[in-house]
Formats: C-alpha cells, sequence, structure tokens
C-alpha cells in the first residue's frame, strides 16, 4: 500500500488492531479485528451443574468499512489473514470504482 503512494495507519492495543487506509474524498478503508469474550456454553458445565467462576473463551472477530458483518478470524494463518484483509480491501477499491 506504501508503495501505491498510500499512508496506512495500524493502531492496536490489547485487544483489538485497526488498519486504517485513507483515501482521501473515496473515504477510509477500515478494518478491525477485535477479540470477544464469551461466556461458555451450558454444555461446559461441569457435571454437578455448577460453575466454576466466570468461565469464558475468547474469539478473534474481524470486521471491515464495507459494513460486512463480524466474521470469526480465529484460527487464522497469517497468509489466510492477509488474504481476508485483501479481499475486504479490493470490495472497497470496487465499490469506489478505484483502479
Amino acid at each position: 500500500m506504501r508503495d501505491s503512494g498510500l499512508a496506512p495507519e495500524l493502531t492496536g492495543t490489547d485487544r483489538r488492531i485497526d488498519l486504517n487506509v485513507p483515501h482521501g474524498d473515496r473515504g477510509t478503508f477500515r478494518y478491525t479485528i477485535r477479540v470477544r469474550s464469551f461466556r461458555a456454553p451450558n454444555s461446559a458445565w461441569s457435571e454437578s451443574g455448577e460453575r466454576n467462576g466466570d468461565t469464558r473463551h475468547y474469539r478473534a472477530m474481524a470486521y471491515s468499512s464495507e459494513g460486512d458483518q463480524q466474521h470469526d478470524v480465529t484460527g487464522y494463518t497469517h497468509e489466510q489473514l492477509i488474504n481476508d484483509l485483501l479481499n475486504r480491501y479490493a470490495r472497497f477499491r470496487h465499490a469506489r470504482r478505484m483502479p
């Protein structure tokens, strides 16, 4: 992206990472991956039916500025994450009729 004259901005915390690629008057492409915490399903309770504290599991959820629903990227390889980002970026460019 930098080789194309763009200025991508990457920011992050311990619970999320954001990539913003400004395109001037055509808008900004955004791709975010954040950690979401979920309660463990009922089937994960102990046989006695008691919970051992607040059992939680975590998922990496990705979404982009294109209005796509967030989707689970937990377990994706480095290459799979890059492909997901590039596919969503291609949709952004196509929707704005960018070369």
